[in-house]
């Protein structure tokens, strides 16, 4: 579990997630509700650093090109 957390915060994607950082429903019954809240404030916080990536790699291929 903490190397798949590590994984998403380090921006890759996750099978524990959707899309929009939320716990798959099958994994919820397996975690305690603090544990999902804090895993989707994670996910969520990993999802604004991959847009953050995103957008850097753009302006610097912008920037490349010019």
């Amino acid at each position: 579990m903490i190397c798949e957390v590590l994984c998403v915060l380090a921006g890759y994607e996750s099978s524990i997630f959707t899309d929009d950082s939320q716990i798959i429903p099958e994994f919820l019954p397996l975690l305690h509700p603090g544990e999902a809240q804090t895993l989707e404030s994670l996910a969520a916080l990993a999802a604004k650093y991959r847009k953050v990536k995103k957008a850097a790699n753009h302006f610097k291929t912008l920037y490349d090109e010019h």
